[in-house]
């Protein structure tokens, strides 16, 4: 399918749902969230969108978050998800967790909206092959997001601007548990925080980051 937000899902205000055994594959958005566009606030309405055993193949989008993009302050939870060869124009291969952008603006300015998105990952998950224009390979995570590691969570292939690169982190990332292993490494000028009795294993990869917290 196609669309300039949501190639495939839309997911607005009041959402509670739970996405079970599903497969996201090669859908595309003109603009942003290839496959899935989170627009929720769980703050203000209790909303919620969770994915389990979900595979994102092979989704497009031309500027954000290649197979997902959540613009707002809402709760996204995945466990047992798989990213495989998602793409996108600027931002977040696979995932864009970032303020409401004037997407159609000519200079891209941000709108007066925030970002306080948060993701919880859980279980194994796989992020494999994903590309970005500019930044975030796999994930691109703006100031006020958070992202928050558990279970198996496994990056590898993930390209951004033509240099391996899983992550770009201007927000929060949180390794609560489990192992995280990182092939491309994290960019950017946010927090990673590596909780007592989690497992960070970066290779040969780089990670640039304002702060690092172990064991925090």
């Amino acid at each position: 399918s196609n669309a300039n937000g949501g190639g495939a899902l839309y997911a607005g205000q009041k959402v509670k749902a739970t996405l079970t055994g599903v497969r996201f594959l090669n859908n595309e958005s003109g603009v942003s969230g290839g496959a899935v566009s989170a627009r929720h606030n769980t703050s203000v309405d209790g909303s919620y969108l969770k994915f389990e055993t979900a595979e994102f193949v092979g989704n497009k989008a031309a500027k954000y978050g290649g197979a997902m993009e959540s613009i707002y302050d809402g709760e996204v939870y995945f466990s047992n998800a798989k990213f495989y060869t998602n793409s996108t124009g600027k931002l977040g291969g696979a995932i864009y967790n970032g303020v409401d952008r004037n997407y159609y603006a000519d200079d891209d300015s941000s709108t007066e909206s925030t970002n306080h998105g948060v993701f919880y990952l859980s279980g194994n998950n796989e992020f494999v092959n994903n590309t970005a224009g500019e930044l975030g390979g796999a994930i691109y995570n703006d100031a006020g997001g958070t992202i928050n590691f558990a279970g198996t969570n496994v990056f590898r292939g993930n390209v951004a601007n033509g240099s391996a690169n899983d992550i770009h982190n201007m927000g929060t990332l949180n390794i609560t548990d489990g192992t995280t292993t990182f092939g491309g490494g994290v960019s950017g000028n946010g927090t990673l925080t590596l909780a007592q009795g989690a497992t960070l294993d970066i290779g040969t990869s780089l990670i640039h980051q304002d702060s690092i917290d172990l064991y925090g």
